[in-house]
C-alpha cells in the first residue's frame, strides 16, 4: 500500500484490526522519497488492540441433576461446564434457579 503524506494528514489512512482475538498487532513501514531516489530503514509500528467482549459463552456440558427437595448438592464441571472465547474462566458466572414441575395425576 502506497500513501503521501497529505493522505496522513487528511486522515485518509487508519488502521484496522482483523477481528481476532488477538490483542497485539504489527505492520512495517518504509517512507520513500521518490524524487531524491532516497527510502528510510523498515520501521516496525506496534499496536495494542482493546479487546471486545463479543463472543456469547457456550456450554459444554450440561448433564441434569436430580437434587430431593431439601438436599443440597455440589455441582461441579461434570455437571455443568462452559467456555467463553475472550473471557477468563474466573469471569463465567453460572446463575442456578429452581423450576417448580407440575406433578400428573
Amino acid at each position: 500500500m502506497e500513501f503521501s503524506a497529505s493522505h496522513l494528514r487528511s486522515g485518509f489512512i487508519h488502521y484496522a484490526h482483523d477481528g481476532s482475538e488477538t490483542t497485539r498487532d504489527w505492520f512495517t513501514i518504509v517512507a520513500n522519497a521518490t524524487a531524491l531516489n532516497k527510502e528510510s530503514s523498515p520501521s516496525t509500528v506496534h499496536v495494542l488492540v482493546e479487546p471486545v467482549n463479543d463472543e456469547t459463552p457456550q456450554i459444554v456440558n450440561n448433564t441434569g441433576l436430580d437434587v430431593w427437595e431439601g438436599d443440597v448438592t455440589i455441582i461441579t464441571n461434570r455437571h455443568l461446564a462452559a467456555i467463553d472465547e475472550d473471557s477468563d474462566p474466573s469471569e463465567v458466572v453460572f446463575v442456578i434457579s429452581s423450576q417448580a414441575m407440575a406433578m400428573l395425576p
